[in-house]
């Protein structure tokens, strides 16, 4: 159940493109129209890409794209008198697509707002890779393991134990990804 104190507003959204016809609301939600009856739209939960809520899609030519949220409902909500191409969460959060959490700047004003909000912990946190398999805490174990000289355990059952490829637990040894965990 969905309940909320501001008025909703539903907008259609239909890109050249796309498969698919979106209703994008100015609380940030979003229904898909199926094609085979366009008076039922369904109520889509997404996903999250780097933090920001996302929808699948699908293109003509077959090829799977996102589109994110927040960009959706401020290119149908938020006026943009100045055509502006940056855009940012007044509030700080990432998961706040409301359109009236949302501002079209400069790039100036983004750059100024950028570096202020990279001390805010709730816009980024370098820890935290929202769709990794592995969290900080794995990584840590991972490290100790294959940099034990003594180590008898080998690659192949190392990664089927934690879920990854062979491939990934040497990027991790060698500290080309997950580099921010030290041990």
């Amino acid at each position: 159940m969905y309940i909320d104190t501001e008025e909703e507003v539903w907008k259609e959204y239909k890109e050249e493109g796309l498969r698919s016809t979106f209703l994008i609301s100015n609380l940030g939600r979003v229904k898909s129209i199926p094609r085979t009856s366009p008076d039922k739209a369904i109520l889509l939960s997404g996903y999250k890409n780097m933090g920001y809520h996302a929808i699948p899609t699908r293109k003509v030519d077959g090829k799977n794209t996102l589109r994110y949220v927040h960009k959706l409902v401020a290119q149908l909500f938020v006026p943009n008198p100045e055509n502006y191409d940056k855009l940012v969460f007044i509030d700080r959060k990432a998961g706040n697509c409301k359109a009236s959490n949302l501002k079209w700047v400069s790039k100036e004003e983004y750059r100024k707002f950028r570096q202020e909000v990279s001390k805010s912990p709730y816009y980024f946190n370098p820890e935290h890779k929202s769709n990794a398999k592995l969290t900080p805490t794995k990584v840590r174990l991972i490290k100790k393991i294959v940099q034990d000289p003594n180590r008898k355990t080998r690659y192949k059952i190392l990664a089927k134990q934690f879920g990854v490829s062979i491939k990934t637990l040497i990027s991790i040894k060698n500290e080309k990804t997950w580099k921010e965990v030290k041990v």
